[in-house]
């Protein structure tokens, strides 16, 4: 009998052991997660201002809008979904930066844990201990990337929208394995079909991942709709009706309506811009992102093509939809692609998958290495695939060692930079403005913090919210100065003599210095790896805004 005197059932040490291995993996991953979260806390990025400045005007005024009572509403924000979140912290008169840094995090860890349920489902070993190792090595090897930690407390929708994609390939992949009209893959299309809306309402380029993974799971030969009866194609039909269809055309509609468009701006400033190479403007930073993955990190890279070669059969809806998603961004120029931001969303499925091929790495080695000690075979066999894992796991922090030292150092010195700069800037303007600063005007490229903390109407002279040069791509500057703008604030490489970022700021400058306009103040903007200077114009008479 192996029942205790007491009559409680006896503990397992392989089992508790087991537990405390995998304990140690996770907490190291969710530990240098932290370190680097204090590292880059305080960075947000100027873009993410830019949604801000919308939400707000749609918490205090009801209208999602750049400039209040513009004939032609603006539509620069990135992301719908995120806009309207971000409406909430200006609702109730908290800070939008922490709750948009929260929510990101909260995201991310969301996120993590998500990948790790898809490298346990797609996992095939037969070894419980293996498959959990897997499913955990997740945590250390996606956190790795410096890329995370980054998106994470940027401001900007990307951990949403990472989030939405990596649930949607989950579970595009336990439909592919579940049985034809049973009830759970009911609920499982009702999730599929609800997280394929949130995804499309957080970026319109999440219908390609969405219609990708549908049209794999729908059209496939041996997928789990190929014979349905006609009483379940009806149901499915109307399940896709109600819970995508509907909603989804309504949105659009209404945005046709409003901002009198059928794409928002940024598409026209980023993809329907004419091309200065080719047609294919975002191929080298597609290159980048497979060279850091195969090249940089070679461990990494063998373990997903070992991933890929195990699961390709169960994970082929989602496999289709990340190669989609892939492609498409060798097409869009990549501005404000900081961090692979456009094709990171597909890193913690590919990090799922390499967890996979790691667990089936370890799972080979630990059989063929003899272990001379007296424990059970089992549990050698346990401790050998947790050292040679632990192994694996450092060589690929070890990978990201100098390169992402360096990028979140950049990053954090481009927070610093940030308030030291733009934010201050902006609330001197507000504090010029008074309590009408909708009635001043600004000129400005730098459109997110500046026009955000002021509150003054704001001309967009890069184009992202500004409906004219959006879709005409026509920068002729004389039509900024045309609105007879108070300030106008340009980015030039060097403090004594104006030297352009951009070529129309160039002749901006030129026109603004031909219209009397003065320089009033000059601020440093030192992130390290970007150094530029700011020039506030003003006209004559206008006294220095930062004293």
């Amino acid at each position: 009998m192996n029942d205790s005197s007491d009559g409680q059932q006896p503990t397992n040490p392989l089992g508790w052991l087991q537990s405390a291995m995998i304990v140690l993996v996770a907490g190291t991953g969710l530990l240098l997660f932290v370190v680097r979260l204090v590292t880059v806390w305080p960075a947000t990025v100027d873009d993410a201002f830019i949604t801000f400045r919308y939400s707000s005007n749609l918490a205090h005024f009801g209208a999602p809008v750049w400039n209040l009572g513009d004939p032609h509403p603006a539509e620069g924000y990135t992301s719908f979904l995120w806009m309207v979140l971000m409406a909430i912290p200006h609702l109730f008169h908290f800070g939008a930066v922490v709750f948009s840094k929260v929510l990101g995090v909260a995201c991310t860890c969301a996120t993590i844990l998500v990948s790790a349920r898809l490298a346990w489902t797609v996992c095939r070993s037969s070894d419980p201990f293996i498959r959990r190792l897997a499913a955990v090595l997740v945590v250390p090897i996606l956190i790795a990337s410096p890329a995370v930690a980054i998106h994470a407390v940027s401001g900007m929708e990307t951990a949403l929208f990472t989030f939405l994609a990596t649930s949607l390939l989950l579970i595009a992949i336990l439909l592919h394995r579940s049985a034809v009209s049973s009830a759970s893959q009911q609920r499982l299309v009702s999730a599929f079909l609800i997280l394929g809306l949130l995804l499309v309402l957080t970026h319109p380029e999440g219908i390609l991942l969405l219609l990708a993974a549908a049209a794999t799971l729908v059209l496939g030969k041996r997928g789990p709709f190929s014979q349905l009866a006609p009483t379940d194609r009806h149901r499915l039909l109307l399940q896709g009706f109600w819970l995508f269809l509907l909603p989804a055309m309504v949105f659009l509609f209404w945005r046709i309506w409003y901002y009198r468009h059928l794409f928002p701006l940024s598409f026209y400033v980023k993809v329907g811009a004419p091309s200065s190479r080719s047609h294919f403007d975002g191929a080298k930073e597609l290159l980048a992102f497979l060279r850091e993955i195969f090249i940089a990190q070679p461990l990494f890279g063998l373990s997903l093509v070992i991933g890929l070669v195990k699961v390709w059969r169960i994970a082929t809806p989602a496999l289709v939809a990340v190669l989609v998603h892939v492609l498409f961004f060798a097409v869009p120029k990549p501005i404000m692609a900081f961090e692979w931001r456009f094709l990171f969303p597909v890193l913690p499925f590919l990090t799922g998958l390499a967890a996979v091929g790691l667990g089936n790495l370890l799972d080979w080695l630990s059989d063929r290495i003899r272990w001379r000690a007296t424990r059970t075979p089992m549990f050698r066999r346990a401790a050998g695939a947790f050292c040679i894992g632990s192994v694996a796991v450092t060589l690929q922090i070890w990978a990201h060692s100098s390169d992402g030292t360096r990028r979140l150092a950049d990053f954090a010195a481009y927070g610093r930079a940030m308030q030291s700069a733009h934010i201050p800037l902006g609330k001197a303007l507000r504090r010029l403005g008074g309590e009408n600063p909708g009635q001043h005007s600004l000129a400005t490229g730098e459109a997110g913090a500046i026009p955000y903390y002021s509150g003054w109407r704001t001309v967009d002279i890069f184009g992202l919210n500004n409906v004219q040069i959006a879709t005409s791509h026509d920068r002729d500057m004389r039509f900024v100065l045309a609105g007879n703008p108070e300030i106008v604030v340009l980015v030039s490489s060097s403090p004594t003599k104006f030297v352009a970022f951009v070529p129309w700021e160039g002749e901006l400058y030129s026109l603004c210095s031909a219209a009397g306009y003065q320089r009033l103040d000059t601020l440093f903007f030192d992130a390290r790896s970007l150094r530029m200077w700011l020039w506030v114009l003003g006209k004559p008479g206008t006294k220095p805004i930062l004293g």
